[in-house]
């Protein structure tokens, strides 16, 4: 259970699953409000050794249990992106949590040789077999909760990768980072070590807009419109 949803996870052998399914959720609808107060809207991933017709019917298992109406699309939970205004240059400042860390900046010369080895080890990353099939599951789920069902994303942005050089990236940070340009639009969060002032670094440069109250922030932004 976490925030306003509730997230159940089986495994197990495939004739004792749906026994142990049809408990579990014959249970939790013992709890919920009258029908006439309540909505329900559920994903769901069977993934293992199942045929289609077993899938089918472990789903059908929520469909008997709980005879509601479905949440209507517009109230069902997604995450939503901040549409900064141009030439936006805020900045939120916040000290590390390990008292033990000193350190606040990390520089790195990237010369062509090291951006090719990042490169080629961030490919070998994303292309790498998950190390098991509960692994993989949960790949999966995260792509069905982030509502984004890219099964194979890791393989698309491998190959997308691949045709990134490193004039691609210095381009793209002076088009959108350079506080010259004028498609920048930046939101910094900085991570302060612990032996650093936070009066001093809080004090915003005469460019930067400090963000002080983040709900503040969030209530008075625009985000952009819903992904299908």
């Amino acid at each position: 259970m976490y925030g306003d949803k509730l997230e159940l996870q089986l495994s197990g052998f495939n004739d004792k699953l749906p026994n142990l399914l049809s408990k579990l959720v014959a249970t939790i609808s013992t709890f919920m409000p009258s029908e006439d107060r309540f909505k329900l809207y559920i994903e769901g991933l069977c993934h293992g050794n199942f045929l289609e017709e077993e899938a089918i019917s472990l789903s059908n298992i929520f469909k008997d249990n709980f005879s509601v109406q479905p949440l209507p699309f517009g109230m069902r939970h997604y995450d939503r992106v901040i549409c900064l205004p141009p030439g936006a240059n805020l900045v939120g400042d916040v000290s590390v949590k390990n008292k033990l860390e000193r350190n606040s900046v990390l520089e790195l010369d990237l010369d062509k040789a090291s951006f090719k080895n990042y490169k080629d080890g961030l490919i070998n990353k994303l292309l790498e077999k998950d190390p098991s099939h509960s692994c993989e599951t949960n790949r999966f789920w995260n792509q069905i909760v982030d509502g984004r069902y890219m099964f194979d994303i890791s393989q698309k942005e491998a190959e997308e990768l691949k045709n990134i050089q490193k004039n691609d990236i210095v381009d793209w940070y002076k088009t959108y980072l350079q506080e010259s340009s004028p498609k920048c639009r930046k939101l910094a969060i900085r991570v302060w070590g612990c032996e650093v002032n936070m009066i001093e670094a809080e004090t915003p440069l005469k460019s930067e807009v400090s963000i002080k109250d983040v709900e503040a922030f969030k209530m008075s932004s625009t985000f952009y419109p819903r992904p299908c």
